[in-house]
C-alpha cells in the first residue's frame, strides 16, 4: 500500500499595511518611517543632523564651501523630506 503525500503550502502575508506606513509617515516624517523601515528611518531621521554638524563646523571653522554646501543640502532636505519618506514607507512595506 503506497501512501500519497499531500503538497504543503505556505501562504505569506505582509504583516505591515501600506496605508499605516503613509499615514504614519505623514504625520510624524522620518520618524514614522520607523514604521515600515529601521533603515530608513534612521537615514531620514540622522541625516539632517549630519548635515547640521557639518554645517556649524563649517561656520566656525571658517569653511565657507563647508558651510554653503552642508546649508544648501539642509534646505534641499527640509523641502523633501517627507516626499522622500512616504516613497520611502511605502517601497519597504
Amino acid at each position: 500500500m503506497t501512501q500519497q503525500s499531500t503538497p504543503n503550502y505556505v501562504i505569506v502575508k505582509s504583516t505591515k499595511s501600506t496605508g499605516v506606513a503613509i499615514l504614519l509617515t505623514i504625520l510624524l516624517g522620518p520618524i514614522g518611517l520607523f514604521y515600515a523601515s529601521v533603515a530608513g528611518g534612521l537615514v531620514m531621521t540622522l541625516t539632517p543632523l549630519f548635515l547640521f554638524v557639518l554645517m556649524i563646523i563649517g561656520m566656525f571653522g571658517d569653511s565657507t564651501i563647508l558651510f554653503t554646501s552642508s546649508f544648501m543640502l539642509l534646505i534641499f532636505l527640509a523641502m523633501t523630506a517627507w516626499l522622500i519618506s512616504i516613497i520611502w514607507a511605502v517601497v519597504a512595506v
